[in-house]
């Protein structure tokens, strides 16, 4: 059986902010987790299909520190067979892994970029709670952008320097009105990354999923 997510009115806002500035942005960072990539990393192909974004694109799995064996290999040929069937081959798209503590190898990407790129303007996106404050506070080594357990605690789109040319806007956890399947949405609400106010869930299904 398939759910509809539903669309909060603090992402509604700040997608239609995005498609304002996009042109001014150079780099989208889209993170993953490492506990469920497949699901949190299918959702970016759906964002891309509602917004054009010909640029570079980083897919950065976090909370590898949560998983015992993560097979890179099946994990880099689901994307790449995504951007195939997606037609978003025009962009730049490099992937990598790491923690709220390690995030090194992202760190050493963006500034091989800036390098090229004399400036970046990145967004940070994915779905809720999957760690995208805690990446930008671990890129910043301070507490910049607010990090709680709660999904959908980001509501605003914030501007934050690092060194080195970088401008990084954190940003609400990405839900889009789309249909979801009932194994993915079991999943996502297992993890925390989503809760009831994402999902159009009538009040008897709830106790059947929950006992799942």
């Amino acid at each position: 059986m398939d759910y509809k997510l539903s669309f909060p009115r603090h992402v509604k806002k700040a997608i239609d902010i995005f498609q304002k500035i996009k042109d001014k942005i150079n780099l989208m960072i889209w993170i993953a987790d490492a506990r469920s990539p497949f699901i949190t990393s299918k959702y970016l192909f759906s964002f891309l299909n509602k917004i054009y974004f010909q640029k570079n694109i980083i897919i950065f799995v976090n909370k590898m520190d949560c998983v015992d064996n993560f097979n890179k290999k099946d994990f880099e040929n689901f994307i790449f067979q995504r951007i195939y069937e997606s037609g978003k081959s025009g962009s730049s798209f490099h992937i990598e892994y790491g923690s709220i503590r390690n995030c090194k190898n992202l760190e050493r990407l963006l500034k091989n970029l800036v390098k090229k790129e004399l400036f970046l303007n990145c967004i940070v996106l994915g779905l809720p709670n999957v760690g995208k404050s805690s990446i930008i506070n671990c890129l910043c080594r301070k507490k910049k952008a607010e990090v709680a357990d709660i999904p959908g605690s980001t509501r605003n789109l914030k501007w934050i320097s690092l060194e080195y040319n970088i401008k990084i806007l954190d940003s609400p956890g990405i839900v889009l009105p789309e249909k979801i399947e009932e194994n993915e949405l079991i999943e996502l609400l297992r993890l925390s990354i989503l809760n009831y106010s994402f999902v159009n869930v009538p009040k008897e299904k709830i106790k059947n999923i929950q006992e799942y």
